[in-house]
């Protein structure tokens, strides 16, 4: 993937830093916090959306003889031309 989607996923953008800075400041006030961050939640739910967007994309690019959903006639090279 590119940078950005590789920090995206992994939760190392602003928006997850900052759940990360109040999940921080409640526990330091003595709030009651989720056993599972909710920065870690949220990256790991974008991280998933994110892979099965890059396999749509994969499959809808790939040929049916290789699991994907374009039809298998683009193979161009594998078919011989009749004489």
């Amino acid at each position: 993937g590119e940078p950005g989607q590789l920090l995206e996923a992994f939760g190392l953008t602003s928006p997850f830093v900052q759940m990360a800075v109040e999940r921080v400041l409640a526990r330091k006030c003595g709030e009651k916090i989720a056993t599972i961050p909710e920065y870690e939640a949220a990256a790991a739910k974008r991280l998933a959306e994110l892979q099965s967007s890059v396999m749509a994309e994969a499959t809808r690019r790939a040929p049916r003889k290789w699991g994907g959903s374009k039809p298998d006639h683009s193979l161009k090279s594998r078919f011989k031309k009749p004489a």
